[in-house]
């Protein structure tokens, strides 16, 4: 009879030389795992996640393929990244885990750590389950590596406490420019309350801040330029103006008062108690409520990012699905991994997070047909799912090009530093990474 165990673990400490992998001590990794789907076929799996649906889905799995010896171990999401780098750098990597999209996987990639399932990837129609964009991101050299799985969180949107509002007599459209909001957002501080809860403490976010308004000017194909140089960040127009279009906001007040020492937590709380009005972030600050959207406190309008002026249209989103979901390439159980994967990316799968969370998933199948809360089945959501897409800004160039994106555009938002000069920094730093 086959031991099928489904383990949970908090990870504090982490050996190179060996890890726990049984709650009894038993130590193997899913590189040395026995056959190729035999029954008995074991399958290491890493991953992590708290929420009801999508944890009952997880869980069965056992009973899913019950021809397998399935462990599933389950870890804090804080040191997640680093100890599954840890674990395969090491040579004992999980049979099946996932990783954040872009540059971790591609450097997952790139060390020969996951295994490309192109053929099977079609031979499934695993391509159906999520969006061309992001099989792309998924692939090198026309080989696909892994299948996007986690909910989608657009941005582009602001937020509002709509009974509040109604209550102050101030009517917001769902499109308008930045000068036709300033004054809006004057009204709201005369009546006591702040306007967008917004905080930079959280420094990527004024990386989305800045993707939102590049799309404003932009396609998303301006990304892959300047990631090849084809672009510079220092004499781009496009760049140009969303830097500046974003710094009109902030010294225009359309933000909280003490913004640039609030972290974007706070700015969520502060939105929810309803000392804020109004909120800048992408769906996922429903993860904040207790239950999901569903259990909003509070009843929600929402309306476009502010535009650039209005002949603005939007040529592009930062709509991704950020957890891939791989296969260790010196798995020895291959066929066992791929039923596993299809069972980790199918659209029951996709449904499950959805529901839990209240926002669309990363397969177009399944938001065909989920019912959403209505201030996320709406505009200017609901268009988001049909234009160009890009990775979120904190994560579509290289790591050590967005930790001086973060520095230099805090500094230019907080008027610390010039446009010119900000965008001279960040340019040098790509420079070093082409």
């Amino acid at each position: 009879m086959n031991k099928r165990r489904i383990a949970r673990f908090t990870m504090f400490f982490f050996m190179t030389a060996s890890l726990s992998l049984y709650a009894a001590g038993k130590s193997q990794s899913g590189g040395n795992t026995p056959s190729d789907g035999n029954a008995g076929s074991k399958v290491i799996i890493w991953w992590h996640t708290s929420l009801s649906s999508t944890l009952e889905y997880e869980e069965g799995i056992v009973k899913a393929l019950p021809q397998y010896d399935i462990e599933l171990n389950r870890y804090q999401a804080d040191d997640f990244a680093t100890q599954l780098r840890i674990a395969f750098s090491s040579g004992i990597g999980p049979d099946v885990s996932y990783t954040n999209a872009g540059a971790s996987l591609h450097g997952f990639i790139d060390n020969n750590y996951v295994l490309d399932i192109t053929g099977e990837y079609f031979r499934r129609g695993w391509n159906k389950r999520t969006y061309p964009e992001f099989e792309a991101g998924n692939s090198k050299n026309g080989r696909v590596y892994g299948i996007s799985i986690s909910a989608l969180h657009p941005w582009q949107t602001v937020y509002y406490n709509k009974a509040k509002l109604d209550e102050f007599g101030i009517k917001i459209p769902a499109r308008l420019t930045i000068d036709e909001f300033l004054p809006i957002a004057a009204a709201v501080k005369a009546k006591g309350m702040q306007p967008i809860a917004f905080g930079i403490k959280d420094p990527w976010v004024v990386c989305e801040l800045f993707g939102d308004y590049m799309f404003q000017v932009s396609d998303p194909s301006i990304v892959d330029k300047l990631n090849s140089g084809e672009v510079h960040w220092d004499t781009s127009p496009e760049v140009k103006a969303a830097l500046t279009a974003m710094i009109k906001m902030a010294k225009g007040g359309a933000f909280v008062s003490g913004w640039e020492a609030q972290d974007q937590g706070f700015a969520i709380n502060s939105f929810l108690g309803g000392i804020c009005a109004m909120l800048y972030n992408g769906t996922w600050f429903s993860e904040f409520i207790d239950g999901g959207i569903r259990n909003c406190p509070i009843e929600m309008g929402s309306f476009i990012l502010p535009l650039i002026d209005k002949n603005t249209t939007i040529k592009g989103t930062q709509l991704w699905s950020d957890w891939v979901v791989f296969i260790n390439a010196k798995t020895k159980n291959r066929a066992a991994s791929y039923d596993v994967m299809d069972y980790l990316s199918s659209d029951g799968y996709a449904a499950a997070i959805s529901k839990d969370i209240g926002v669309y998933s990363g397969n177009p199948e399944v938001n065909k047909t989920i019912k959403l809360p209505p201030v996320f089945q709406a505009e200017p959501l609901t268009s988001q799912l049909d234009l160009p897409k890009s990775m979120y800004f904190d994560f579509a160039f290289p790591t050590p090009v967005v930790t001086v994106m973060k520095v230099e555009l805090s500094k230019a938002l907080t008027a610390a530093e010039t446009v010119e000069q900000c965008l001279k920094n960040i340019e040098a730093a790509h420079a070093r990474e082409r």
